[in-house]
Order: structure tokens, then sequence, then C-alpha cells
């Protein structure tokens, strides 16, 4: 029998920032940035000792060429009058016979150890691939997760509303991504369905714990420049985003706009921001002008693509990506690319060097992590090692 106490306290859990599931995701994450950290230092090491290695091997050829030719058809009495008057013992025979001997050796350590570095090197390359994969994975495994947290908060809301719109399926379907048993699926459904059996009485005393976060230094100049809190690169969504839905739910302004009072000073900028503002309905609209079907995004996805809207940008993207027989749905699990200025510049880049338009959109990953130079800077980085960029598998980019 499903502990219902047990059941909701989970649930609850669930449904905040400190979700256990969302701070098992931010654990796994630190770890594997710290692999990629450790492995692209070592990367860096590895390729400095074998750029070295070359170098000297090089080299030791080199001299070891012209001085063979320099002293080939040299002799002993060739030398004999200035070895007698400076006291000198130079005899270029013996200098030959010691470099013949002492070369093969060192140039074989120089090739033994460059063997091991090279190995080394394409194992720390393997290890840092696969943490950069498990880092794009568990962007997707958190975007994912936060999305779900806010249908569990809104199947929360209507339920504690007393909605008769809630479905089983639409419950347990819900829960099974979070892992919850058949058992405690359906009695999570009950309760949703006929919160007077339990929920409203759990919901008036529930207490959500307290948050322990790591204290953070004050620091003066980061308050004054907020835009650098904004930024954010190890590809996962940053806090403003994550508590996002819980404003968008109620379709309210995420930003601090000014009031009114506080602008008078600049009339002519308020009067730009009223003629710019655009509405969800344009953006709708819109959308449906050029083929897209605003049903498909949830309520999250379209205030982002409002908040940053550009009709020219928007068909652009969706022309392009009609033109390659790309399945809308492209849009639909990556909204970011209505909005991306650079979309069909990557894609091109991409399809330039062979790459299949339906092997980009199973992995659009890529267009995700790079931006348009760094993305070019990645293929001329597999050029210039030998390999080609078409038989390397996006996920590996």
């Amino acid at each position: 029998m499903v502990d219902n106490s047990k059941l909701l306290n989970r649930l609850y859990n669930l449904r905040g920032e400190d979700s256990v599931v969302l701070r098992q995701l931010d654990d796994d994450n630190e770890v594997a940035l710290k692999l990629k950290k450790k492995n692209e230092d070592e990367k860096k090491e590895l390729e400095s000792k074998i750029n070295g290695l070359k170098s000297d091997s090089k080299k030791l050829n080199t001299q070891a060429e012209k001085l063979t030719t320099l002293l080939g058809k040299s002799k002993a009495e060739d030398f004999a009058f200035l070895n007698e008057k400076l006291g000198l013992d130079f005899n270029p025979a013996e200098v030959l016979n010691r470099l013949n001997n002492g070369l093969p050796g060192e140039l074989e350590k120089i090739d033994e150890d460059l063997g091991k570095g090279e190995e080394r090197l394409k194992v720390v390359r393997n290890d840092l691939n696969s943490a950069v994969s498990q880092i794009d994975e568990l962007a997707l495994r958190k975007a994912e997760a936060i999305e779900n947290q806010v249908k569990l908060n809104e199947i929360f809301k209507l339920a504690l509303e007393g909605s008769s719109t809630i479905t089983r399926d639409s419950v347990t379907s819900l829960l099974a991504k979070f892992d919850f048993d058949e058992n405690e699926q359906r009695e999570a459904a009950k309760l949703m369905m006929f919160p007077e059996d339990g929920l409203y009485e759990f919901d008036k005393k529930y207490v959500a714990p307290a948050v322990v976060k790591e204290p953070v230094k004050e620091e003066p100049e980061v308050k004054e420049e907020p835009e650098k809190e904004e930024s954010s690169d190890n590809g996962y969504l940053s806090d403003s985003q994550e508590e996002a839905p819980l404003v968008l739910e109620n379709n309210e302004a995420a930003l601090n706009v000014p009031k009114a009072e506080e602008v008078k000073e600049e009339p002519v900028k308020e009067e730009k921001v009223k003629t710019e503002k655009v509405t969800r309905e344009d953006v709708e609209r819109y959308m449906e002008e050029v083929g897209l079907n605003p049903a498909d995004f949830n309520n999250i996805d379209l205030n982002n693509v409002v908040s940053k809207f550009d009709s020219e940008v928007l068909k652009k993207n969706v022309e392009y990506v009609k033109s390659q027989n790309i399945n809308f749905d492209i849009f639909v699990d990556n909204v970011e690319f209505l909005t991306d200025k650079e979309l069909v510049e990557k894609m091109e880049a991409l399809v330039n060097v062979g790459k299949d338009p339906f092997d980009i959109y199973l992995n659009p990953n890529v267009l995700l992590k790079y931006d348009l130079e760094e993305l070019k800077q990645a293929i001329n980085i597999l050029t210039d090692s030998g390999l080609d960029p078409k038989k390397v598998p996006l996920m590996a980019f």
C-alpha cells in the first residue's frame, strides 16, 4: 500500500528548486566539467610535449646530415698543422664514428617517447569527447527535467483549484518520467483528481525545507554589471531561466521594468520601447504565417521567442530548414533555433563539409554548442588533424 504522506513529500520535492532530480543532474554536471577540464589540460600538455619531441627528432636528423656532409670527405691529416699549433685533437673520422653510434639510440628513445605520448593522447581525447558528450546529454536531461517540473506544477495548480480537466493518463505518464512505479502513479492520480481526499490538507501543512546554498561573496563590481551574471559556458540553463517557469506560468514579465516616472528624463527611449513591443499574439500569428503551429510549443518556449523575436531571423531560419526537408520538430525541441541569428550559416557550414541535413536534425546539439566562429574553428581543427569532417560523427564535434 502506498503511503500518501511519503508520496506527497516526494512529489512536492520534485516541484521545487531543491528537487532531487535537478540536484543530481547538477552534481553529475559538475563532475563532468571537472573531468573535461582535467582532460583539456592534459591534452594541451601532451600536444606540447609531442610537438617538442618531433622538433627534436627533426633537428637531430638535419644537423647530423649537415655534419656528415661537412666531415665525410675530411681526414685527420687535413687538420694536422692546426692540431699541432693549437694543441687540438680533432679527428673527423672519430667524430663521425661517435655520431653514427650515438644518433640511432637517441632517435629511438625519442620515437619511443613519441609513441607513448601519442597513445596517451588518443586516450585523453576519447575521455575528453566522452566528458563533452556527457555534458551535452546532461544539459538536455536538465532541460527536460525542468520542463517536466513545469508540467507537474501545472497539474498541482489545477488540482488545488479543483479543476476537473485533470486526467489519469496525464498524471501517470508524467510521473513515469520521474521513475514512480505504477502503484504510486495511480495513487498520485487519485490525489490530483480528488484533492479533497488528502491533497488540500497536505498542501496547507506543507513547509518546503530550506535550500542550503554555499555563501557567495559580495562583489560590488559584478552587481554593477548584471550582464555578466547572465553568461554561462557550461551548456546549462542559468538560474534566471530555471526560475522562469514560475514567472511565465502567470504570464508576468520576468524583467524588472522601470516605472514610468523613473524614465521621465528619457521620453524618447520610453516611446521607442512602446512602439517596438511585440505581443505573444503577434508572434503566434507570424509563426502561423511561416508554417509553424504555435500549439506545438509550450508556454515557456513561446515566451522566450517573444523576448527575442526578430521576424526576419525567424523567417530566414524556417525557410532554410524547410528547404533542407528537415522536420519542423527541430524547432519544437530546440526553440532557440527560431531566434538564432547564425543558425543558417552554421547549418550551411556543416552541409558544406558533407554532413547530411537529416544527420543535423538528429544531432542538433552541435548547433547549440557552438557559435559560427567556434564551429568553423572546430571544422578546421579536424581538417588540420588529417580527419575528414564528413566522416566524424557530429556527437564528436
